[in-house]
């Protein structure tokens, strides 16, 4: 009957990822631990937390479904679970903390990697409680778990478990301030460099200006940011003509594409993460009409007034996309 009614739902179609025969086993679990949840920490009457966990199955799929799924986990028993539950929570842990915790990094479920465990709940320990960023947490599961999501983006950038802590914990606010979005998208961006992941994790940390700066938007003047970041005139002239087609104007976010081009990713890499990284923050195109192609200004003038000028510049940006996948 459960499985006739799992299959009935729109809204637990996100549960596709957990074979048929886990689902019904994985939704009793969830049922059962918002039932404990609602009637011993939030002290509802036993009645009442059963009926909210038996009528929230579309809220527990969506809560399931943010979980790698592991057959493992579901072949174990709850009392296995909840042990290993229970360990966790010695570490200093509330109840909400845990499960924050256990979304972000789901294998700490399956018992196996201990030493690894360990080392991620070292890591946690000195960061939450010690570094006292758990005070800086909302009380609720949706903000533990984004909070650890950020954390994940360092591990997924090579950072070792065990040894991440003090260092993620002298940079706090970037915590607070910022969404997972942007932490992702900072890393891949200078993660374009193409230096090496750990790297760019610790430009992260320990230059957190960085984070204030837009690094989407902004129109640069490739001969303009050379010059600001202390190339001379010969030097950007000599640049000019052994790299034709990378100058001009372009958007800040290609701009690991364009040093790329020009075979100087690493060493613009190295300059912001020795200290001068407030150069990007100070950089501002001098005139309007810096580095401007007025012939392809024109052109592109003639094609909004067109008749079809979406499908014309839809056709323009696939050439320009084309050009510079050949610069690389």
């Amino acid at each position: 009957m459960l499985c006739r009614y799992f299959s009935s739902l729109p809204g637990l179609r996100n549960l596709s990822k957990i074979p048929s025969k886990y689902r019904p086993k994985a939704i009793r679990e969830a049922q059962q631990a918002l039932t404990d949840y609602l009637h011993s920490t939030r002290l509802l009457p036993f009645a009442y937390a059963e009926h909210i966990s038996k009528n929230s199955l579309v809220s527990l799929s969506n809560l399931i479904a943010s979980i790698d799924f592991s057959a493992s986990d579901f072949s174990r028993g709850s009392e296995e679970l909840s042990s290993r539950l229970d360990g966790f929570r010695e570490y200093g842990f509330s109840n909400i903390s845990v499960i924050g915790i256990c979304l972000a990094f789901p294998y700490v479920l399956s018992g196996e990697l201990v030493g690894e465990i360990d080392a991620l709940f070292d890591d946690m320990k000195r960061f939450f409680l010690d570094f006292d960023m758990g005070s800086c947490v909302e009380g609720n599961v949706d903000a533990w778990y984004e909070i650890c999501m950020k954390i994940r983006v360092f591990y997924d950038l090579g950072f070792e478990k065990g040894k991440l802590g003090d260092l993620i914990g002298k940079s706090k606010s970037i915590f607070v301030d910022y969404p997972v979005k942007v932490f992702v998208q900072k890393a891949e961006f200078f993660g374009r460099f193409g230096v090496r992941n750990e790297d760019v994790g610790l430009l992260l940390i320990q230059r957190p200006e960085i984070w204030n700066y837009d690094m989407e938007k902004p129109l640069i003047s490739v001969k303009g940011l050379l010059k600001h970041f202390g190339f001379s005139d010969e030097e950007v002239i000599v640049i000019a003509h052994k790299y034709p087609h990378v100058l001009g104007r372009n958007k800040m976010a290609n701009l690991p594409h364009v040093m790329r081009a020009m075979d100087l990713h690493v060493w613009f890499f190295n300059k912001i993460k020795d200290g001068n990284h407030q150069l990007i923050a100070s950089y501002a195109m001098r005139d309007p009409d810096e580095d401007l192609d007025k012939e392809f200004s024109d052109s592109l003038e003639r094609i909004r007034v067109s008749r079809t000028p979406t499908h014309t510049m839809y056709k323009v940006d696939f050439c320009l996309e084309l050009d510079l996948e050949k610069m690389l």
